[in-house]
């Protein structure tokens, strides 16, 4: 019976010194409700950052603006009844999504959020974070909101994935709009990687499209040296731009960095000093 090798990894968790939240501001206007509370509610739970930890609140703040013009599609304005109940007998009250509107524009959204976090205390934290306005004003500029997008299939554009390779290392990265901030397994690509030279490598994409300081870029690498690691990273984080600009496509193929390194050590072979190097050769 063959024995195999499994490696084992521990499972990461967030730690105190994890939790901190970044704040972002959507515009509902013409945005269908279910696929805006949805994306909203995948925010509010941290699940488009790397740090995700079921059991903690890794979410960031969302504020949403123009509530009163969200898209609600087909006859839902008067087919959605919102339905209480006030304990005592003939207690039902009932009001169609058009009522409920004209009385509270921002409570469509935030009933249709809240049925899409769990029914607990960590829920109803998650919820204290989301601020809805029915108008274009919010209260919040001193936070300096991140303004998010929508892509072509309606989903809320917060991060953009792609995965770089060099050798045998392979970094995960995650493009998000910020003001540069670079994390390299939780340290600064000066700290991880240890040289300057490795770190213009990684900044090499973000230098050459003029978007160093538009987004903020988080990487999980694993295997190689730091050397294959920091040609993976300029992969992953020229693959991520790329999807989020297509245009850039010239610079970067330009520069090379589209295309994977694959070349690496050939190992050694037996009987040879090296991968090739054979003994000298001696007649006595």
């Amino acid at each position: 019976m063959a024995v195999t090798n499994v490696s084992k990894f521990k499972t990461w968790t967030a730690r105190k010194e994890d939790l901190h939240g970044d704040w972002y501001v959507v515009d509902a206007t013409g945005i269908p409700l279910g696929r805006l509370a949805s994306n909203v509610a995948k925010i509010l739970k941290g699940k488009h950052k790397p740090t995700y930890t079921p059991h903690l609140n890794t979410g960031d703040h969302v504020i949403v603006v123009n509530a009163s013009r969200v898209l609600v599609t087909g006859g839902k304005m008067d087919g959605k009844v919102y339905t209480r109940y006030s304990g005592y007998p003939s207690g039902l009250y009932k009001r169609t999504l058009r009522q409920q509107q004209q009385l509270d524009p921002t409570f469509p959204i935030r009933n249709a959020v809240k049925g899409m976090l769990q029914r607990n205390s960590l829920g109803a934290d998650m919820l204290g974070r989301l601020r809805i306005f029915a108008g274009p004003e919010h209260q919040h500029e001193a936070q300096s909101p991140k303004r998010i997008t929508f892509n072509e299939k309606g989903d809320i554009q917060v991060v953009t994935r792609a995965v770089g390779r060099r050798k045998t290392a392979i970094a995960r990265v995650r493009l998000q709009p910020g003001d540069g901030r670079v994390i390299i397994n939780e340290k600064s690509p000066m700290q991880y990687l240890g040289q300057r030279s490795l770190e213009q490598v990684v900044l090499q994409p973000l230098r050459l499209t003029d978007t160093l300081r538009r987004f903020d870029v988080s990487v999980k690498v694993v295997g190689g040296g730091v050397s294959g690691q920091a040609g993976a990273i300029a992969h992953g984080i020229s693959r991520a731009l790329l999807e989020t600009d297509e245009e850039l496509r010239p610079t970067l193929k330009k520069a090379g960095l589209l295309t994977r390194d694959a070349r690496m050590k050939e190992r050694k072979k037996y009987g040879l000093k090296r991968a090739r190097k054979a003994p000298q050769y001696t007649k006595r």
